[in-house]
């Protein structure tokens, strides 16, 4: 993916891509990967994976900090929203 993926910014930077994870291991694993390779890049990955068990109330404060931190434009929202409805139901 990082070889043959679709690049942005003149061929620089990894466009924005979604990967599933099997389970949480797995998750693990792919975040642990990517962070090595760039941190402030994959940053949205972390923030995904920490998430994964917590409370509705903690969901909504968790999104409400990282929305807010990150100038987060309305596409990536959206994103951030469905992810949050994935985590609640």
């Amino acid at each position: 993916m990082l070889e043959n993926g679709i690049k942005k910014r003149g061929g620089d930077e990894l466009g924005k891509t979604i990967i599933f994870a099997k389970n949480r291991k797995h998750a693990q694993f792919l975040k642990d990967t990517f962070m090595d390779l760039d941190k402030e890049q994959f940053r949205l990955v972390q923030f995904i994976i920490s998430l994964i068990g917590l409370s509705p109330e903690k969901l909504d404060a968790a999104f409400a900090i990282f929305i807010n931190d990150y100038k987060l434009h309305a596409v990536q929202i959206e994103f951030l929203d469905t992810i949050k409805k994935i985590l609640t139901s």
